[in-house]
């Protein structure tokens, strides 16, 4: 499988303030935090005819950009892993891509969580409550 991210931040995007709102759900930092690639809901939405599920039968892979650039941003720790941990490998493919327009209108973690519904109210993706 081959990824890489997207062009440039769609203005779809749930990590940025001019984005969508109400679009992420709680699985959102589990993939931050398990190292999941998380796909362009558009791109998976034109390849698959879902934004959410499918990438299981793609060759190539265009990763949020928004999301990619938030974890740079944000979880620093997860970039320092990344050399030392294959389940993080992948971002060392996707980081070079990015440039300094693309960290100015993310969300914080916390913005995030109060911009979407489903990371507020700790919703998973298949409607189900999530367990603390």
């Amino acid at each position: 499988m081959r990824i890489s991210p997207c062009k440039q931040v769609c203005s779809e995007c749930g990590f940025v303030k001019s984005g969508t709102k109400d679009t992420l759900y709680a699985e959102a930092f589990d993939m931050i935090q398990t190292g999941t690639v998380f796909p362009c809901h558009m791109y998976l939405r034109a390849h698959t005819g879902s934004e959410s599920y499918g990438t299981e039968t793609l060759k190539d892979i265009q990763v949020c950009r928004g999301y990619v650039a938030h974890v740079a941003k944000y979880y620093p720790e997860i970039l320092e892993s990344y050399r030392a941990d294959i389940q993080y490998i992948w971002f060392q493919y996707l980081l070079p891509h990015l440039d300094s327009s693309d960290f100015e209108e993310l969300y914080t973690p916390e913005e995030l969580i109060q911009a979407h519904k489903g990371l507020r109210e700790h919703i998973q993706l298949g409607n189900q409550i999530c367990k603390k």
